[in-house]
């Protein structure tokens, strides 16, 4: 292969072949860039650096080798408006925070210590579209295992409480859309409420 040092290139330089140049490669003027096979450029626009395929609907991909393996860590879809598949964990370190929207109205945060899942904006949805299929609700069972505390039981549409549960002094169960029905306890006596019918 040919051999250059950084001070014997000047201008537009094209290479056939292999090449090596010892030293720094420093593109400079306002249009500067590097470009790779007609697909691949690399510049700098307003002290932003700059990545860019060419092709239309090629994708970018950074491999890794990992133990002789070389894998597509990261692949960013140019069919697909830029969406970008890991193929493997995403890992963030403790306090930082995962964000959706263009106002980071979503955060999935872990401190340290505790996790949060927190919306600043309307409604939070969890939702299962899987046919006849549940979302469960599950936590520590005290002996150093998991269970079910509630499910939404998607092929019976009912909500299904597998353990106890418990409703503090003065507080209601509300039966009906108004909470027609109530049932109160006091902390010293229990009452059944009913506001319409018999």
């Amino acid at each position: 292969p040919e051999s250059f040092t950084s001070a014997m290139i000047s201008g537009s330089f094209q290479g056939g072949g292999s090449t090596n140049i010892s030293g720094s490669i420093l593109s400079t003027g306002s249009f500067g860039h590097i470009a790779l096979q007609d697909n691949l450029r690399i510049s700098e626009e307003s002290d932003d650096v700059i990545i860019q395929t060419i092709t239309q609907d090629k994708d970018l991909k950074i491999k890794v080798n990992d133990g002789g393996s070389i894998i597509d860590a990261i692949s960013i879809d140019s069919s697909d408006a830029g969406s970008a598949t890991f193929s493997h964990d995403i890992k963030v370190n403790d306090g930082g925070k995962l964000k959706a929207g263009s106002g980071n109205d979503l955060l999935i945060i872990h401190d340290g210590a505790d996790s949060y899942i927190e919306n600043n904006t309307r409604h939070l949805y969890i939702k299962n579209t899987a046919d006849d299929s549940d979302i469960l609700f599950q936590s520590d069972n005290g002996s150093g295992g998991t269970t079910t505390y509630f499910s939404l039981d998607g092929s019976s549409t009912k909500t299904v409480f597998a353990q106890s549960a418990r409703v503090a002094d003065s507080q209601a169960i509300g039966f009906g859309n108004n909470d027609d029905f109530q049932i109160t306890h006091d902390g010293s006596n229990t009452y059944l409420n009913n506001g319409t019918g018999n």
